[in-house]
């Protein structure tokens, strides 16, 4: 697996998925190259301001289930390794979850769901009322609590992420688009020029699905950071379309909204809508100042489940996406899981489901 650019591997996509794969092929020993149409790990999906890590909900265990609930135990030694690595802070944290339970009958639900929580996440999941939270930083009758919830700063996990990569020897081609993930004699089409590499990970996120041929598309999401430093314990918030970040940089994660099929990188009004629910919730926000608005486009397959694997008719061309709005968490796994596909030594138990053959148009 050898070019005449020293480069084995070309990684399209300069998020969470692109960056963490770019990490497990050089830790293989690959020679590594990552390319992205901006900045690479300043944008996209992954930089979201929320960067909420909540489990599934008990019930039938799936393939999606139990990688999650993988990915979620073992995120907090990848992110301390990487911290340890460059020295950079992600931002990670485990505050819990209160899940704002709206009235009795929401109540009564969460009551007879709460011992398979409990099996689920321990005896701390329990229905909590005002008084076992932070002062003003809900206005509720009553939440569902879960310790199992966790939060990391998107912005600054790929910050982490290039640094990296890049004291790993990875070359960073910012501003470089894939025009054509085909592998052609003078190497992959980029719109600096063609790069010779004997494999690809298309890493674009939603515009990987396209590029693919694949099934899937763009889910626009919408969100914002505002200035507060949070009181200390407090956990995240969620409500219908609603989450409430706290982050220890002194400021708060406020989305989302999720639109099918838009494909733009503008805010609007539906933003503001959910910043103006947040503060009615949140007592503490209401004079709190927006610092940051943020668009991103959340690639979406045919279910919220990941697309890792090579291409039925190009294996050197090795898709790693997917995961809607569950990214974050599952990208350290999926990663490992490419860069296996990338070196020829595939994981033996991949799901099917998550190969790129399960994801072709009908």
């Amino acid at each position: 697996m050898t070019s005449g650019t020293g480069i084995d591997v070309l990684v399209a996509g300069g998020g969470a998925f692109g960056l963490w794969t770019a990490l497990a092929c050089l830790k293989r020993g690959m020679r590594v190259a990552v390319a992205d149409a901006g900045r690479i790990g300043a944008a996209g999906a992954s930089a979201t301001p929320t960067g909420a890590l909540a489990p599934h909900q008990p019930g039938r265990p799936t393939p999606l289930k139990r990688l999650q609930a993988q990915a979620l135990a073992g995120l907090p030694e990848a992110l301390a390794a990487l911290e340890a690595e460059t020295g950079l802070g992600v931002g990670y944290a485990r505050p819990g979850r209160l899940s704002i339970l709206p009235d009795a009958a929401a109540r009564e639900r969460a009551e007879t769901r709460l011992p398979a929580l409990r099996e689920a996440q321990g005896e701390a999941c329990a229905i909590r009322v005002p008084g076992a939270w932070p002062e003003g930083w809900l206005e509720a009758e009553a939440a569902l609590f879960d310790p199992a919830t966790a939060r990391l700063d998107g912005a600054r996990l790929l910050a982490a992420l290039r640094a990296a990569c890049e004291a790993r020897g990875a070359r960073m081609l910012d501003g470089a688009v894939l025009l054509d993930p085909a592998p052609r004699a003078e190497g992959f089409a980029l719109s600096t020029g063609p790069l010779r590499a004997g494999r690809l990970a298309l890493a674009t996120g939603a515009a990987a699905f396209a590029a693919a041929g694949l099934a899937g598309g763009p889910e626009h999401g919408q969100a914002a950071r505002l200035g507060l430093a949070a009181p200390e314990g407090a956990p995240v918030i969620m409500g219908r379309g609603l989450w409430i970040v706290p982050h220890a940089d002194g400021t708060v994660g406020v989305g989302a909204t999720a639109e099918k099929g838009r494909a733009d990188l503008r805010t609007d009004a539906q933003l503001d809508a959910v910043v103006a629910r947040a503060r009615a919730l949140c007592p503490l926000l209401r004079d709190a100042p927006v610092l940051a608005r943020w668009a991103g486009l959340r690639p979406r397959a045919t279910s919220r489940d990941p697309v890792v694997g090579p291409l039925p008719d190009r294996p050197q061309v090795v898709v790693a996406g997917g995961g809607q709005r569950i990214g974050l968490a599952l990208a350290p796994l999926c990663a490992e899981a490419a860069a296996g596909f990338l070196a020829g030594d595939p994981p033996p138990d991949w799901p099917a489901g998550f190969l790129p053959a399960a994801h072709l148009p009908a």
